[in-house]
């Protein structure tokens, strides 16, 4: 997955509110719920197409 040009691997760490929520090495953060909601709105989407 690219982001902005740049793979997860090359981030070495991700701050939120001054909470370090990522480190090089650590499972990429993923929400579920977030994913399947996206999916559903973009099959719905193509559906009408």
């Amino acid at each position: 997955m690219m982001l902005f040009g740049f793979h997860p691997w090359d981030i070495a760490e991700v701050y939120v509110g001054g909470e370090r929520r990522y480190r090089r090495g650590d499972p990429a953060p993923y929400d579920g719920k977030a994913c399947r909601d996206a999916a559903r709105r973009i099959w719905d989407g193509m559906k009408r197409m």
